[in-house]
């Protein structure tokens, strides 16, 4: 009986193996050489520009000049600011334009750069007619662009906006609709146009523009230049305990993934005193992930284009 059983589970094994293709071994994925790219923000910080990793190119560039507001297109009605002009909103309590003649009294805010919805200066605003006055911000001259004030409203994923130059009692009516294949649309009150300033979501990682920071302990909110996450689906960490070349899949740490959008942000270099330019810190490099899942590792090389001027940064990135 014993002898029986055991050529009963003997013939099963080999009729089973023969319903199987014999394994093979999986190559791992090929990871490529690191890569560098020379990024244009210009020198005066003139240009936002897109940049998917994957294929190391810049996607798009455009001037910050473009736009003036965003409506996040995301699932939430976020209006956010160019806040790569140094733009400020404030609420008034006022529901007529009329009332509204100049800045008395108001107290303006800016659009955090964490990315996060409640830290932008019109997160208070509730859409019960209330006017808003903008604070356009700066050309590429650091010369004031001037007040509009604006009322909105919101149907149908669709943002309506009466809105005129401070002091003046011509208004004009627009709207932008939501597009699901971007973060955001766009309007410039500039232009009298809404136009779409970015690329579709899924065709970028990172930003390169300028943006306003908040330095706690000064009390300060002010313009630098750096790098800011795709809020659809980059995540990334600063890892300063490693050599670049040292740096593996290994040493990824998934808890440190952030999506907060300043997480690389403008710290990777510094003003020296000493020599008179911005000095990069090669060795801060940053962990990233993809929206296709893949990780990457990524540092600065230079700040400098080969005539000298600022604002051309360097980065080196390899996947892991």
């Amino acid at each position: 009986m014993l002898r029986y059983i055991q050529y009963f589970v003997l013939a099963a094994m080999v009729m089973l193996s023969a319903c199987f293709s014999v394994e093979e071994a999986v190559e791992p994925y090929p990871r490529g050489a690191s890569a560098e790219l020379q990024i244009a923000v210009g020198e005066k910080y003139e240009n936002q520009v897109y940049f998917d990793v994957e294929f190391n190119k810049v996607v798009r560039t455009n001037s910050k000049m473009l736009w003036d507001i965003s409506f996040s297109c995301n699932g939430d009605s976020t209006i956010r600011l160019n806040s790569g002009r140094n733009m400020r909103a404030a609420i008034t309590q006022k529901e007529s334009m009329r009332e509204v003649r100049d800045t008395a009294g108001l107290q303006f805010k800016w659009d955090w750069s964490n990315g996060k919805n409640d830290s932008t200066a019109l997160s208070a605003y509730t859409f019960e007619s209330r006017v808003c006055v903008i604070a356009l911000g700066l050309d590429d001259e650091n010369q004031s662009l001037g007040f509009v004030k604006v009322i909105f409203r919101i149907g149908n994923d669709t943002l309506f906006m009466s809105y005129a130059a401070l002091g003046s009692d011509d208004i004009r009516e627009a709207y932008i609709v939501k597009e699901p294949d971007y973060n955001s649309v766009h309007y410039s009150f500039l232009n009298h146009e809404a136009l779409q300033a970015e690329p579709p979501k899924t065709d970028y990682d990172l930003l390169f523009t300028q943006y306003v920071h908040y330095f706690e302990e000064e009390d300060l909110a002010y313009l630098v230049m750096g790098t800011l996450l795709n809020p659809w689906s980059t995540l990334a960490y600063l890892s300063d305990e490693q050599d670049f070349a040292l740096l593996d899949f290994s040493k990824v740490e998934e808890h440190k993934l952030s999506a907060r959008a300043d997480v690389i942000g403008y710290d990777w270099k510094f003003f020296s005193l000493g020599e008179g330019t911005y000095v990069v810190m090669d060795k801060q490099n940053y962990l990233l992930k993809d929206a296709e899942g893949f990780y990457y590792k990524l540092h600065f090389i230079g700040f400098y284009d080969n005539n000298g001027r600022k604002g051309f940064p360097v980065i080196a990135h390899e996947k892991i």
